[in-house]
């Protein structure tokens, strides 16, 4: 099957220089399997679990010593049990859906003078992750304008490519039609994402990744590729560039996504492309109904999906979905997601 996107051939672009020089970013017609890899369960690299209750409350304590007035504390959880079952895989029941979706706990601070401190933790980390971290997030932020700390990264519309690393952050708008524009520069240790990552745009976005081992996340690519198949440390691509659109008619919204990854980190990270699309029909504010069709063009499969989002009762959703692969049953998630 075709892609919708139209390729581009012979294209030379120059990425700008990563942490170890200048990257070449060539967007060739040649793709590659996205890289998985199949590994037997090894112990995590964790702290002991007092000591990052202690760490976080040592977080906001700081932010909280730094002004006079009284913030405002929300502890936060949103949970995703789901219970899973995919071709060739066991039943099970995990902690975070489908997608790589995590189920977390944390504490939000608000400030009067309006910065903003969160700071999250993963009831289950997934294996193999590049990323071994038992906290999902934590930062301090000024919002819209600056953010420090561990956060997702601003690239696409994070439905493909959804990458978590410690980094500094900037929001700004363009003085050209105010035009947003977001940035961040990123080190999650020599094994993990570190460099440059930016997009443009708003309802038509261009996003860019530099440096090196991105991509390479456990929730990343995960509509192409289950989260426990991430390639893992030291792995991943040192340029990656992307294109988005979204538009929303009445009770139709239309996403579409296209990535091209490039120069792999080692010999296994072929360069390929991986794309999106997907239509979100939501009736009524209790129920929304998704479409998509993604493929990753390396081994030039395709994967369709069903999603369903259903109001239960108030933070309550049923949110099952199935997915296909070429024409055979890939897995199906049934997740019951609370969240307050």
């Amino acid at each position: 099957m075709e892609s919708p996107v139209c390729r581009m051939e012979n294209i030379v672009l120059t990425a700008a220089p990563s942490i170890q020089g200048p990257v070449p970013f060539r967007l060739a017609s040649t793709h590659h399997p996205l890289p998985t890899t199949q590994r037997s369960p090894r112990p995590k690299t964790q702290l002991p679990r007092p000591f990052r209750s202690v760490f976080t409350l040592a977080l906001l304590a700081l932010a909280t010593a730094s002004f006079a007035q009284t913030p405002d504390v929300q502890v936060k959880a949103d949970l995703l049990p789901t219970g899973f079952s995919g071709l060739n895989d066991p039943n099970s029941f995990k902690w975070y859906d489908n997608l790589g979706h995590y189920s977390t706990v944390g504490l939000s601070v608000t400030f009067e003078q309006g910065f903003h401190a969160f700071v999250s933790e993963r009831l289950q980390t997934i294996r193999g992750n590049s990323d071994s971290e038992q906290l999902d997030e934590y930062y301090f932020e000024d919002p819209g304008i600056w953010r420090l700390g561990k956060q997702y990264l601003p690239f696409g519309r994070q439905t493909l490519m959804r990458e978590d690393a410690r980094a500094a952050r900037g929001d700004t708008r363009l003085l050209w039609k105010g035009v947003p524009l977001s940035f961040a520069v990123c080190d999650n240790g020599e094994k993990g994402a570190r460099g440059v990552v930016g997009r443009i745009g708003s309802t038509v976005g261009v996003s860019f990744a530099v440096g090196h081992d991105f991509g390479a996340e456990a929730t990343d690519f995960t509509l192409v590729r289950r989260p426990g198949d991430s390639p893992g440390p030291g792995r991943g691509y040192q340029a990656i560039i992307g294109a988005d659109f979204a538009r929303r008619l009445g009770m139709y919204t239309l996403q579409a996504e296209y990535i091209a990854l490039r120069d792999g980190d080692s010999t296994a990270d072929k360069s390929t492309d991986v794309s999106d699309l997907n239509l979100a029909i939501q009736p009524n504010r209790y129920q929304t109904f998704i479409l998509g069709w993604s493929r990753e063009y390396g081994q030039g499969d395709n994967f369709f999906r069903l999603q369903t989002r259903i109001l239960l009762t108030k933070n309550i959703w049923f949110e099952p979905m199935i997915r296909m692969k070429d024409n055979n049953f890939y897995d199906l998630g049934v997740t019951i997601h609370v969240k307050v």
